[in-house]
């Protein structure tokens, strides 16, 4: 938790995510990251987001049907 506000910060720079929210809970930062495919995302997960100091785990989850705006 102690570097919980500079990485949502940094998480911020990124133009492929859309937005970006701390919570509770197990899940400290939430994001929204909109990529061209899977190999985008992996490597946006894996080459950039991962190496962020502070970072311990990214637990990615992926919509697949959004029921209510």
């Amino acid at each position: 938790p102690t570097k919980l506000l500079e990485v949502a910060q940094k998480l911020c720079e990124f133009k492929e995510i859309k937005w970006v929210a701390t919570s509770t809970g197990d899940h400290m930062i939430m994001t929204e990251i909109w990529t061209r495919d899977g190999r985008e995302l992996t490597r946006l997960i894996s080459e950039r987001i991962g190496i962020i100091e502070g970072v311990k785990k990214i637990c990615p989850a992926i919509i697949l049907e959004k029921l209510k705006d």
